[in-house]
């Protein structure tokens, strides 16, 4: 019903295809696919973008570092298969105050793909 609503406003794109507060791909694929709806068999216009990790899991990591080799394993894992490396930070958790872990690592994460892109 959800992603039949997001298609009936006209979105193209849903990147809320993860979980809120644990690591890993609740699409079980980290390619990008468009939405199918089993109900009427037929493949819908709303391509699904698969979310690896978000804020709030990387959170329950611990310290920065064990996030930081999270985050750097995740990536290296995807890119062996040539999937796509979508992650989820909301404005609460990097703007907020005493978020600094979280915004730490946001620029972190931005740093390592800054980083990658110019090697490539």
């Amino acid at each position: 019903e959800t992603y039949q609503n997001l298609i009936d406003l006209e979105i193209e794109e849903d990147y809320s295809m993860g979980y809120a507060s644990h690591i890993g791909f609740r699409a079980s694929t980290c390619t990008p696919f468009y939405f199918y709806d089993i109900s009427f068999e037929v493949q819908l216009p709303l391509k699904v973008h698969p979310v690896c990790i978000s804020d709030y899991s990387l959170i329950k990591s611990g310290s920065t570092e064990d996030a930081t080799h999270i985050l750097h394993r995740l990536k290296d894992e995807i890119s062996k298969v040539n999937g796509t490396f979508t992650t989820v930070f909301s404005n609460e958790m990097i703007g907020g105050a005493g978020n600094d872990y979280i915004k730490e690592m946001y620029f972190k994460l931005l740093k390592i793909i800054a980083l990658e892109r110019k090697n490539n």
